[in-house]
């Protein structure tokens, strides 16, 4: 099983762990040279999830993204993006 991106749990322990290494970054005088950080969750270091995503009829349709979905259906204004 994969974690789900939606996960509110899965979303804080990766800002705990962003934030920790940009603190570290900080500490040792590399923080002013990195332009952007890309956060990898997936197989392929991307997000790509598992064989489970990569099939033509799956996704993930756990609890923490179907409310997640259903809180972006109450937002027309982010339907266009």
């Amino acid at each position: 099983m994969n974690q789900s991106y939606a996960s509110e749990v899965w979303c804080e322990d990766v800002r705990g762990f962003l934030s920790a290494f940009i603190n570290h970054l900080k500490q040792i005088g590399l923080f002013d040279r990195v332009v952007a950080y890309q956060v990898q969750a997936g197989i392929c270091g991307e997000w790509i999830k598992n064989t489970t995503s990569m099939q033509p009829a799956c996704g993930d349709y756990s609890e923490p993204m179907r409310r997640r979905f259903r809180e972006w259906l109450k937002r027309p204004e982010s339907w266009a993006r």
